[in-house]
């Protein structure tokens, strides 16, 4: 097996079984090292097509060559032995493809084999040194920059509360050993005293930065003092050796302001300093000869940390001043002008209309506007950036007034602008947090928006506007939230109950060809008129039952179906209470009609025996029917179960569950005291007949084990 050949393996399998002949193979020279186990090495590091696998594998190669070499050190470091060290570049690749597997594990695997090498170059050098050998002859490995780079990443990047610190060690252990350490406490003050070895670069220093910048604040409250620390550190290198690699980048500035601002978003107490030195890392960036940071660092978003900074520590003006900053509308002197307006942060800009909302200031009002001006105009290149603000600001200020109204605003300008066109989901946000809002107009925005969305596509029939049934869900839901407090709102179609304006939106959507399931938004229709109040004197001339009879038969020209879910709503439409008894009678029929000719499940059932029981005498043969269809139908509930015994009939109760006269009687005289209704639901006060538990029913009763144990009569599934 050459290089060569070793380099058009692909297959893991076949690498696996290298590694094992080459563990199985009686001797291994320093003359393999070159020809066979450096390209096996680079092939098995390779993350991207083995990944920890090949971690492992790169190990075993290493360790296996390591194994071969006699621990006598007379023997060990003798130069006409010829045994196969591995080379720098192998314990590299070994420590690198182990940090690259992100973990903790992973981590400490990378730490093992750097202390592997590096323990076996101090012994040759101590043997060496003792024996006064030349050093620049040795076998072992000598770690160089590469290696504590990879250590250091390792670490790093190992997502765990330890990993920082450990990353921090490996950096001061490279100072120590490269004299960077000296030089920063005085001892060296010539950079040409420094060692040989390469000295640590900007990346070694940046990952221990950002490692620490991610950190939270509560798994590693030091996390800032060190950054700080850090930065001393290379500032004070960079003042002596004037080495670039000490200078902060653009990387070096992100991870000070990610870790000013894990503390300034997770302190209520902030210290007063925060935002004078937040704001002093601003003025360094700007004066900074390196423009690389310019590429890395959202100038935007670093404004913003210093203005919640500012916030947090109850300097308002200046904080209000920042923003005009940080949005290009204004300079302020030794700070970096702001070009582009992506990286500014919706959130924070709120967190300033808010703490205005909060002064007694007496231009409170005039501020206010300024922000909300800059909220609406702030530009969106692309929807998924507008999409991402929305997001960003519901979830924070979800509790805010002004949200829907913003988000509006922010829908509008896009539409108006050319950069680019939002599309259904710019509109289900907004509808949403419409939704959410106890606004009394929030149900006629949430209705405006749609048509909004409908006329957009009408116009335009670009597919990016075409309504789906999720933006009719959130018109319809908007509206039903409101159905209970016997109010009239103002909508497209007037004034009218909030069961009235969903009726009316569905008959406009009936024969919509992006209507998927109608029955869907059709058992929105009749759970409105189930919940719709209807105060006194309007519940006399206002028939529910017959204004839902109307969705269910628009439903039945639509689909030629009534869904059991629909079927259930229309039943509990039937079951509300009615002033005259002409109308209960209806009702009734009503019901029965919808439960002979509509499609049922469990719950129908349940929702059924409820309506029967309600009444002053209960149907009992209707009933007996009832509970024969259902068994043989496999849909027995244990909640249809309790109401029949509810109705305390013991003809019922003998012909349904096979009991004895005295068997029957025994239960009617518990029911009392021991069937207990509350909140919608019966519950047997004790040890429940067995004879009327579902589960000692015979099986083909009931199908579904969930329908057995389900007693929540307001779950219409």
């Amino acid at each position: 097996m050459d290089a060569y050949r070793i380099d058009q393996i692909s297959r893991v399998e076949d690498i696996r079984s290298l590694v094992d002949q080459l563990e199985s193979l009686p001797f291994l020279s320093a003359d393999d090292i070159g020809p066979l186990v450096t390209p096996l090495v680079r092939i098995t590091s390779d993350e991207k097509r083995f990944g920890a696998e090949g971690a492992l594998l790169t190990e075993r190669i290493v360790l296996s060559c390591l194994s071969r070499i006699p621990d006598d050190i007379k023997i060990r470091y003798d130069h006409t032995k010829c045994w196969p060290f591995p080379t720098v570049g192998m314990w590299n690749r070994s420590i690198i493809a182990w940090g690259s597997q992100k973990s903790d594990e992973a981590a400490k695997r990378a730490n093992a084999m750097f202390l592997l090498v590096q323990d076996d170059n101090n012994k040759e050098l101590a043997w060496r040194r003792a024996r006064s050998l030349p050093e620049d002859e040795l076998l072992s490995a000598t770690p160089n920059r590469q290696t504590y780079k990879s250590l250091i990443r390792a670490w790093a990047v190992s997502n765990t509360s330890k990993g920082p610190p450990r990353a921090s060690e490996a950096l001061k252990q490279m100072e120590l050993f490269t004299g960077v350490t000296a030089l920063i406490q005085g001892e060296v003050t010539d950079k040409t005293e420094l060692s040989e070895m390469e000295l640590p670069d900007r990346t070694c220093y940046n990952s221990v930065l950002l490692s620490y910048a991610k950190l939270p604040v509560l798994r590693q409250p030091t996390a800032l003092k060190k950054i700080q620390q850090i930065v001393s550190r290379m500032d004070r290198v960079y003042e002596v050796t004037k080495n670039p690699e000490f200078a902060l980048d653009g990387f070096s500035y992100l991870a000070l302001l990610l870790a000013y601002r894990r503390y300034v978003l997770s302190s209520d107490d902030l210290e007063p300093s925060y935002p004078t030195n937040i704001l002093n890392v601003l003025r360094r960036m700007h004066l900074s000869s390196s423009m690389i940071e310019k590429d890395i660092v959202d100038l935007p978003w670093a404004y913003c940390v210093a203005i919640d900074a500012l916030l947090k520590t109850r300097r308002l003006a200046e904080a209000h001043e920042l923003v005009f900053v940080a949005t290009g509308r204004a300079t302020l002197s030794g700070f970096p002008p702001v070009t582009c307006l992506d990286g500014i942060s919706h959130v924070t800009l709120i967190r300033v209309i808010q703490a205005w909302e909060n002064s007694q200031h007496n231009e409170a009002a005039q501020r206010i506007e300024d922000i909300q001006d800059i909220l609406s105009s702030i530009p969106f290149r692309r929807p998924f950036f507008l999409h991402k603000a929305m997001v960003d600001i519901v979830e924070s200020h979800s509790s805010w007034t002004g949200t829907p109204p913003l988000l509006e605003q922010m829908l509008q300008r896009a539409l108006q602008t050319s950069c680019f066109c939002p599309n259904g989901q710019s509109f289900a946000l907004t509808m949403k947090a419409w939704m959410r809002s106890k606004d009394v107009e929030a149900p006629h925005r949430v209705e405006c928006l749609f048509d909004a969305l409908n006329n957009a596509y009408t116009k335009t029939k670009l597919d990016e506007f075409r309504p789906r049934e999720a933006h009719l869900r959130f018109v319809l839901c908007t509206w039903l939230t409101r159905s209970g407090d016997g109010r009239r709102y103002k909508g497209k179609h007037g004034t009218l109950f909030p069961a009235e304006h969903i009726s009316s939106i569905l008959k406009r959507s009936h024969d919509t060809a992006w209507l998927i399931t109608p029955s869907r938004m059709y058992a929105i229709g009749l759970e409105a008129w189930y919940k719709q109040h209807i105060p006194y004197p309007a519940a006399k001339s206002y028939n529910a039952v017959h204004k839902a009879s109307i969705l269910l038969r628009d439903l039945q020209e639509l689909t030629g179906k009534m869904p059991p879910q629909v079927c259930n709503w229309m039943i509990q439409v039937c079951s509300r209470r009615q002033p005259t008894s002409n109308r209960r009678a209806d009702a009734v029929q009503t019901a029965k009609n919808v439960f002979r000719d509509g499609e049922k499940n469990w719950y129908t059932y349940v929702v059924m025996s409820r309506l029967l029981k309600s009444r002053s005498s209960p149907d009992v043969l209707y009933l007996k029917n009832m509970f024969h269809d259902c068994i043989s139908r496999a849909l027995l509930s244990q909640a249809f179960v309790w109401y029949l015994v509810a109705t305390g009939n013991t003809e019922l109760l003998q012909s349904c569950f096979r009991l004895s006269e005295e068997e029957a009687l025994q239960v009617t005289r518990q029911v009392e005291n021991s069937l207990v209704h509350n909140s919608g639901k019966f519950h047997w006060k004790g040890r429940a007949p067995t004879v009327l538990l579902v589960e000692n029913m015979p099986p083909e009763w009931s199908r579904f084990a969930f329908a057995a144990k389900n007693t929540d009569p307001d779950d219409c599934s």
